[in-house]
């Protein structure tokens, strides 16, 4: 038989034991976002998390081993909005190369681009940390996004993939994740729409490139 007062021990608030640290977590969370993308990961130290999340520094153990291992849940946690927001727009986009080029980025931007903090850390605060992992962490993400745009491409298109459809896809990530840095940092002036019209413009004359030369290979 269950004792009633074990149980309510177990239980403060109506939550119990792993309820009440997954919301420390998320409190954690909440706070290392705001605090990394406002005055940064630099500035920002595992006493300042605490208190901005209203919680005592044990707690912040119990969930992250150091402020790093919360920049990079941070970080993943934003890399996959935007990758599951583009998995969604491309699904409901037309049956055009240019219309799901134009649908996945506009909701990669959007999902990256609308919050500042998200964008400072996404696109500026990682690269501070400055360790291997994190670089990795950079590194893979935009391998990721390249492999989701050749993915579709060759899959929508029914083309091979080739050395030179990566090499060009890589250079595009590459010049998005520029065009979001420079933003970030103040030295370009540019809406969300602009951003996304400029960079589905670029993303569209380079692979009618490729269809153009394919086109020619195939004579």
């Amino acid at each position: 038989m269950t004792d009633p007062v074990s149980s309510d021990k177990r239980r403060y608030r109506g939550m119990d034991g792993p309820e009440r640290q997954a919301a420390r977590r998320a409190s954690l969370l909440a706070a290392g976002l705001e605090l990394f993308g406002t005055v940064g990961y630099v500035a920002t130290t595992v006493e300042a998390v605490c208190r901005e999340a209203g919680l005592a520094k044990k707690y912040f153990y119990e969930s992250f081993a150091d402020r790093e291992a919360l920049m990079l849940a941070i970080y993943d946690d934003a890399v996959r909005r935007g990758q599951e927001a583009a998995l969604v727009a491309v699904a409901g986009a037309g049956p055009t190369i240019e219309e799901r080029i134009a649908a996945g980025l506009g909701a990669v931007i959007r999902a990256l681009g609308t919050d500042p903090r998200v964008t400072r850390l996404v696109f500026r605060e990682i690269i501070r940390v400055a360790t291997p992992v994190s670089e990795e962490r950079y590194r893979q993400a935009k391998r990721d996004f390249a492999e989701f745009v050749i993915a579709d491409l060759t899959a929508t298109a029914g083309i091979p993939r080739t050395k030179r459809m990566q090499m060009g896809t890589t250079q595009l990530v590459g010049a998005f994740n520029e065009i979001m840095t420079e933003r970030v940092l103040g030295h370009l002036d540019a809406t969300l729409d602009e951003v996304t019209e400029i960079t589905v413009t670029v993303f569209n004359v380079v692979y009618r490139q490729y269809m153009r030369e394919l086109a020619e290979d195939a004579g």
